[in-house]
């Protein structure tokens, strides 16, 4: 009997915490961003000059946004410029014009030099929505009251 009895309070504990970290993720979920618009410059001097849109819900939200370099022709080619200022990194980003600016000759070789004879690069702007600690902190506080009243 006493076998059954902790096998029971420990499912418990665990359908307790799937089902917070389910509430958790639902609440995450519905905040919606986009990056749209998203288009470049090249000048002279070796400076790479993208602009995007980044739509959300919230001047304040906190995002990662990364820059990309991919090409059409080869979709397993993809690098990650570091030479890089602007709206970008971690930060407050959203709204319409946005800017990036990649210094193309600062890139060490090793990383990377763009071949003159390949006309098919194009920019993918990455944000993620960076999670708030409040909803972590209340899951664990709600996983704890919880599994405290039910022992």
């Amino acid at each position: 009997m006493k076998v059954v009895n902790i096998y029971f309070n420990n499912l418990r504990t665990v359908a307790i915490a799937i089902l917070l970290f389910c509430c958790n993720s639902l609440i995450s979920s519905g905040q919606k961003h986009s990056v749209q618009n998203v288009s470049f410059d090249i000048k002279d001097n070796g400076i790479a000059i993208i602009y995007y849109d980044l739509e959300g819900r919230g001047k304040n939200r906190r995002y990662n946004v990364e820059l990309f370099l991919r090409q059409e022709a080869n979709r397993l080619f993809s690098f990650q410029p570091v030479a890089v200022v602007g709206d970008i990194g971690k930060g407050r980003f959203e709204g319409q014009q946005r800017m990036i600016i990649w210094s193309i000759d600062h890139e060490t070789p090793e990383n990377f030099k763009p071949d003159p004879f390949i006309s098919d690069y194009y920019f993918m702007v990455n944000a993620r929505r960076k999670s708030s600690a409040g909803w972590w902190i209340f899951t664990i506080l709600a996983g704890g009251a919880a599994y405290y009243l039910l022992n």
